[in-house]
Parts: structure tokens; C-alpha cells; sequence
């Protein structure tokens, strides 16, 4: 094993220094220091690009490593302070980690303490420590700059950072957390790009020194803040927006940001003023429902109206429901101009016509995910009690763009609820391209199913006989299939486009149920959909004269308002079965076109030789 050892030492030395460095910046900073040990390596940590200090990643190495056991010699035990002897270990190798840092420049430089370890902090006024350490990254030229200290009692003050100017032409990146910002300090921070507050105690005052002294600010997240009075975001470039003020119900946020693209809300709509959004593009919100009134509403309203051009949302439990009231009652004829809407929601009756009034209001809709969820707020009771009241015609309730679903949880809600939205979405969306339904997002969930599984499989097998506006084929054509495809027309009679793409692959398992089909029979008289207006055909190459000419003297004698009739040969020259339907074949076919019977006088036919 020592021989190995030494010929990988011997393979390492052969690197550069910097290739050894880059490897070292993978690994966490004590670790790093650790390699000391090796050989190649010596004090190339010395020269790390990225310092990362995590006290709980030292305290687990600490209480581990046989060093320690002679650490309170150098260190010394718990003294008056308060401090520990393994806090102050943490301290030194910190200290000592700086002190012989010799690269000039850094990217990145991470402080996490944990609750403990502020606590130790507190007593042994040692504060100036940690501003040192803020100073070390300043001098560096640090890029991403991350501070997290632990949390304190509420009588006890936060960490505050400790510069009256805070000043830096090389930050892009900074990350405070638990952190106190006083009206002294003076932000100039001129590259920085993203900046993250998480539990910091800020006034409107200072914030908005933050924000002028941020003029390229794009990314701004505000997490459990400490807001005791008015916030005004008033910042011109800014593109994304994270906003969390859960715990914070009496303040008042005001966001006036033209160019904001991105908006991701969790709190009670009634601390948002929103003003200037004209470039909002993709929406989350999260509705807290605590102290949930009636008297949100018209708050909930003046945020919605705001939130209508975006292209992309997402919405929680509780804003869907409240959302669904407010467009059946107070917003019938609001227009929606989302593309993708994804809603986490209670899945009942009484939600399915907010949810069709939905995609009736919105033309651009293409993609709608639902999440149903088994959690359930008693706050919603009396608004759930208002939609009980609502009522919305079936008829054209669906998006016309509307081309993909999915469905995630259906094992939560009841059977005929599922049954009355798949039938509903099918029977309106007439460009629906895929519906997808799991069962369960998981197989841990903590509610019970209200689906059964048996009930689910009776959904499956009944899917098909769902009524459709829509209907894509792929399918292998011959005579004793069309009997099949007009039995389907004829039980569809809210069918109006119907696409088949014949193809020339066949597997043989099929033969016994294919030799089954030549025993059906069907009389050709009312043998297609009363609804169908438009039928595509493509690769009619793949099929033989004699069936083409079925299918189409029977659509054109039975569809009675047929409008639209598309056929095309081939789809490309690169197809790797020879043409049934021959080139001379597809010539005579337009000659005699003419003299098939029709229903519908007003049908246009166009015939393509290759797409």
C-alpha cells in the first residue's frame, strides 16, 4: 500500500501548481488545509481561489480527529467568556487560515456560524473577529461574498455589519443572513448583481441606500426579513424578484420595477402594492392563509390585475382558490394572457368551473399543469362556501391553444370529479396534443387516497370512450381497419379534427386481433362524427388505392359539415418501405375525385404530393 501511495504522490507532483490548486478548490477549505499532509500539495492551500468556514463541518472534524485531545494546551479550556474550547479552536484556524492566505484575489469567501457559536460570540465580545474577517474578503477583491450568523433571542441584537462604508468594485454576488444593517452603513457596491437578505433587520431607509448604491442590481431575494414599516423596491434594472414576508403581517411592501421579469411571491397579498410591472414575465405565488378575510379581496384583485400579462405562473392552494372566486365573481370577463399556468390546488366539484372559467380567459394558454394536493386550510371554508354558488356553461370553457396537460396526484381527488375535468378538458380542447395523469407524485404520501385503485384502472379503461374534439391516429390502414375508425367516428360526435398518419411498420403479434377485425361489420350510413370538420391525412403512400378510396367516399358521403380535406402522398423521399399507393395510382386519384358523393358541398380538398 505504501509503494501505491508514493507512486501516486510521484503522479500528482507531476502537475502544475495550478492544476493542484484547481483540484483543491473542490473540496471544503478544511480539507484543503488537511492536504498539507501530502506531499504534492505542501502549502498550496495557501493559494485557494474560494475559502469556505462552516463551524458545523469543524465541529464534526473536531470531535473526531485525535488532535484534539491536546487542543486545550494551545487553546486553553472554557474560560469566563463563554467561549468553548472548540469555538476557539474554530477561531485560530480561521486566524490562521487568513493570515497565510497569499493569493491576491479571491472569487468566493462563505462564513457560516451556527446559533451555538454567535452565542459564544455574544459573550466573549468577540464581534471584532468576525468584522476582520469581512475586512479579509474586502481586501481580496472578493466576487461572491456569503455571511450567515446564527440566530439570536429576540432581546439579544444582531450581528451588524461593521463598516461605515461598504464598498467594493469586485462584488457581484453577496448573500447576508441574520444579519443587522444600520443607517451608518454606505452600500457601494458597484458590479453587484445578486443579492440575498435572509433574516436581516432593515428599515426602508437603509434599504433604499442598498438599492442607489446597486445600480446594476438584476437578482434580488428578501427572505423572513425583519420589516417593521413600509418597503418601497423601487429599483429600474432589476429582472428577478424573490419576495418572503410570511412572518411579516403588518408591514407594507411597495414594488415599482419596470423591467422585472420574474416575480416569486410567498406572504398575504395585502402587504403588496404593485405598481409598475409591464415587463413581468414568469409569476409564482404562494398565499399564506393566515388571518385570512373577506376584505383581501379587493387587495387580492389590484395584485391580480398586474399579474394577467405575464406568460408563465404559478400559483399555490390558497391563491387558486381565492383566485377562482375572484374571477367568478368580481373578474368574469378578465383576459389571461399566460401561456403555462402550473396550480397546486384542492381538486373538487366546487373548483372545477373557477378552474374551466380560467382557461376560458385565456386564448395563449398551452401548457396547464395541476398538482393536486390532499392539504386543505379551514380558513378557505367560507370562500369554498361562496363557489359552491358559482355555475359556468360546459360548452366552450377551454383554451383554443391549449396542447399539453399534465395532472400529477390524481389518486387524491374523488372519482367522478376526475372523470367530469379529463371529460370536460377532451371534449373542449380542440388542439390538445397530450394529457398526462400520474396517479401519485410519490408512494409516501401522508393522506390516504381518495382514488382507489380500482377506480383508477376503470378510468383507464374507459379513457378512450371519453368524448373528443381532437383525435391523432398513427395508425396501419387497411379496409378491415377503416370499419374500426368509422365506428369511432360515429361515437364521437363532438369530434371536429381528425389527423391520421399511416404508417408501414407492423408487428405480428397484431395478426390475431387484426384477423379478428375482418369478422366486424357496419353499415357505412351514419358512420362519422356530426361535429367533423377538418380531416388530415398524411402518407397516404403507405396505404392501396382501393382503401383510400373507401375512407374517403365514406367521410365525404357521411360528414355533413365537413369543411377542410387534406392529403398528402408522402411525408418525405426518405421513407424505408416502397409505396402501396403507386405514383400512377396517385395521379388517377384527383380524376376521379370529383365524382364522389358528398354531404357536405362546401368541403375543400387539397391533395399534396410531398409535405
Amino acid at each position: 500500500m505504501d509503494s501505491r501511495v508514493e507512486a501516486l504522490d510521484d503522479r500528482l507532483a507531476e502537475l502544475p501548481d495550478t492544476i493542484l490548486i484547481h483540484i483543491l478548490s473542490f473540496l471544503p477549505t478544511l480539507d484543503s488545509v488537511r492536504t498539507m499532509l501530502l506531499k504534492p500539495f505542501g502549502t498550496l492551500w495557501t493559494s485557494l481561489p474560494s475559502l469556505d468556514f462552516d463551524d458545523s463541518s469543524f465541529d464534526i472534524w473536531y470531535n473526531t480527529s485525535p488532535h484534539h485531545l491536546n487542543a486545550s494546551e494551545d487553546i486553553g479550556d472554557d474560560d469566563d467568556d463563554g467561549c468553548s474550547t472548540l469555538n476557539r479552536a474554530f477561531f485560530i484556524f480561521v486566524q490562521n487560515v487568513l493570515a497565510r492566505h497569499r493569493r491576491p484575489k479571491i472569487t468566493r469567501f462563505r462564513v457560516s456560524i451556527s446559533d451555538t457559536f454567535y452565542y459564544c460570540i455574544q459573550q466573549g465580545n468577540l464581534s471584532h473577529e468576525l468584522d476582520s474577517w469581512i475586512d479579509f474578503a474586502l481586501r481580496k477583491n472578493v466576487q461572491i461574498l456569503e455571511f450567515s450568523v446564527g440566530m439570536v433571542e429576540p432581546e439579544e441584537p444582531q450581528y451588524k455589519l461593521p463598516h461605515t462604508e461598504f464598498v467594493s468594485d469586485s462584488i457581484t454576488e453577496l448573500k447576508l443572513e441574520i444579519i443587522g444593517i444600520s443607517l451608518q452603513t454606505r452600500f457601494q457596491l458597484g458590479l453587484l448583481r445578486v443579492l440575498k437578505l435572509m433574516f436581516v433587520e432593515i428599515s426602508n431607509s437603509v434599504f433604499r441606500e442598498i438599492i442607489r448604491g446597486c445600480p446594476v442590481l438584476k437578482e434580488l431575494e428578501i427572505e423572513d426579513c425583519f420589516l417593521w414599516e413600509q418597503l418601497i423596491i423601487d429599483a429600474p434594472n432589476l429582472e428577478k424578484l424573490i419576495l418572503n414576508i410570511s412572518i411579516c403581517y403588518d408591514a407594507r411592501v411597495i414594488i415599482n420595477c419596470p423591467n422585472l421579469k420574474s416575480f416569486y411571491f410567498t406572504g398575504n397579498v395585502n402587504c403588496l402594492e404593485l405598481q409598475d410591472l409591464s415587463s413581468l414575465v414568469d409569476v409564482r405565488f404562494n398565499l399564506s392563509s393566515q388571518n385570512m378575510e373577506f376584505k383581501e379581496f379587493e387587495q387580492f384583485i389590484a395584485v391580480l390585475k398586474p399579474v394577467v400579462s405575464a406568460k408563465f405562473v404559478s400559483f399555490s392552494c390558497e391563491f387558486v382558490t381565492v383566485f377562482f372566486y375572484c374571477m367568478e365573481k368580481h373578474l368574469p370577463q378578465l383576459s389571461l394572457n399566460w401561456k403555462r399556468v402550473k396550480l397546486s390546488m384542492w381538486l373538487t366539484e366546487m373548483h372545477i368551473p373557477g378552474l374551466r372559467q380560467m382557461l376560458r380567459s385565456s386564448p395563449y394558454l398551452e401548457e396547464l399543469v395541476i398538482d393536486v394536493t390532499s392539504w386543505h386550510s379551514d380558513l378557505l371554508q367560507p370562500i369554498e362556501s361562496k363557489l359552491n354558488n358559482c355555475s359556468i356553461n360546459d360548452e366552450d370553457c377551454c383554451s383554443n391553444s391549449l396542447k399539453s396537460v399534465v395532472i400529477y396526484n390524481a389518486s387524491m381527488c374523488s372519482y367522478p370529479c376526475l372523470v367530469h375535468l379529463i371529460s370536460s378538458l377532451l371534449k373542449n380542447a380542440t388542439v390538445l396534443a397530450e394529457l398526462v395523469i400520474y396517479y401519485k407524485a410519490d408512494g409516501e404520501s401522508l393522506y390516504e387516497s381518495v382514488l382507489s385503485s380500482e377506480q383508477w384502472t376503470e378510468l383507464s379503461n374507459n379513457l378512450l370512450t371519453f368524448p373528443r374534439k381532437r383525435v391523432e391516429l398513427s395508425m396501419w390502414l387497411m379496409e378491415k381497419h377503416i370499419l374500426g375508425l368509422c365506428r369511432m367516428l360515429r361515437s364521437s360526435p363532438y369530434l371536429e379534427e381528425l389527423v391520421i398518419d399511416v404508417t408501414s411498420w407492423h408487428r405480428n403479434f397484431r395478426q390475431p386481433i387484426d384477423s379478428e377485425l375482418n369478422n366486424c361489420n357496419m353499415d357505412e350510413e351514419d358512420s362519422c362524427s356530426s361535429s367533423l370538420k377538418i380531416v388530415v391525412i398524411f402518407k397516404v403512400s403507405m396505404c392501396s388505392y382501393s382503401c383510400l378510396v373507401y375512407l374517403i367516399c365514406s367521410l365525404l358521403k357521411n360528414a355533413t359539415v365537413l369543411a377542410e380535406l387534406v392529403i398528402y402522398y408522402k411525408a418525405d423521399d426518405k421513407s424505408l418501405y416502397e409505396n402501396i399507393l403507386s405514383s400512377e395510382q396517385w395521379t388517377e386519384f384527383p380524376n376521379n375525385f370529383l365524382t364522389f358523393p358528398r354531404a357536405s358541398q362546401h368541403v375543400i380538398v387539397s391533395l399534396f404530393k410531398e409535405i
